[in-house]
């Protein structure tokens, strides 16, 4: 009995012991102003053979590879990649980027019949486009609904420049117009 009592007087007292001596902090909250984020610089990009303006809601990421540009677009709909390419020569000719393209997004090479129906050709601010939507037979991996893309395509001096956004096909539709935007501010040297 009477380890009984001295473990249960063990007991409150360290329960005692314990619950006076936390002297739990108060919690204080404050309140930051959000930071001010400068301003992205919307420099006029320039190659070689052309420059252009880039729209306001067209993020610049680093360039790299074989790209002389490169934005990243995101809006309600979703988001999308544009790239500025340069190539020297013409890689096999239209049906050829085309084909590329086409498996890019998963879908089956199409012969020169075909053409007509992913092709057209566009002036533009003076300048000859080759221009060319498609759009994927699926949904592709991560993505909520089926994969397009719009490229244009313009040959000057010995290079041909290739402006392409690929993204899901809603996102695409609504950036079509902001994309024809920026092929007119196009300016060759």
């Amino acid at each position: 009995m009477k380890d009984s009592f001295n473990l249960l007087t063990l007991l409150l007292l360290t329960c005692f012991l314990f619950l006076s001596s936390c002297n739990s902090p108060k919690i204080r909250s404050y309140t930051i102003p959000k930071e001010a984020i400068p301003a992205l610089q919307t420099a006029q990009p320039q190659h070689q053979h052309l420059s252009w303006d880039t729209p306001d809601d067209w993020l610049e990421k680093p360039a790299s590879g074989m790209r002389l540009g490169s934005y990243y677009i995101s809006n309600y709909y979703g988001v999308a990649d544009m790239s500025i390419v340069s190539l020297s020569g013409m890689d096999g000719g239209l049906i050829a980027n085309l084909n590329r393209w086409r498996g890019q997004l998963h879908l089956n090479p199409v012969d020169q019949s075909d053409l007509p129906n992913f092709h057209s050709k566009r002036q533009i601010n003076g300048l000859a486009f080759d221009y060319f939507k498609l759009t994927s037979d699926t949904i592709l991996a991560n993505k909520k609904e089926n994969s397009s893309m719009i490229v244009a395509m313009l040959k000057y001096k010995e290079h041909h420049y290739f402006f392409k956004a690929t993204g899901e096909k809603s996102m695409i539709e609504k950036i079509e117009p902001s994309f024809l935007t920026f092929l007119e501010s196009i300016k060759l040297k």
